[in-house]
């Protein structure tokens, strides 16, 4: 198919199944730190209501309101970063063609939205 040694040095990277299982561990725990900040933002709403309710009467943004802890916002950019470098690996390796028109071309999709 005229794909030159870089593309299939990546190809063969991506077809690995350590490279799934690095992506299925990344998206788990992607879930559970989801999962904490979730948690983080309601026990923090709850525990707060009153000072959050009179604060937002006076102006203030709901973002100033709930300041989340800095690592969240490290872990989604780290996660980001994972999720976009895989779909750019995969778009190397197998080209836009075989990407999102190949067998797997619903997850090529998913990834991509």
């Amino acid at each position: 198919k005229g794909c030159g040694a870089p593309q299939r040095m990546i190809r063969h990277l991506v077809d690995k199944a350590a490279f799934d299982v690095f992506i299925s561990c990344a998206i788990i725990l992607n879930a559970i730190t989801i999962g904490v900040q979730s948690d983080w933002s309601v026990r923090n709403v709850t525990s707060k209501a009153d000072e959050i309710g009179r604060r937002f009467e006076s102006g203030v943004s709901w973002d100033d309101l709930l300041e989340e802890p800095s690592a969240f916002k490290i872990f989604e950019k780290i996660f980001a970063v994972i999720f976009i470098s895989e779909l750019g690996l995969r778009l190397i390796g197998y080209g836009p063609k075989d990407l999102y028109f190949g067998p797997e071309w619903k997850w090529a999709v998913f990834d991509t939205i």
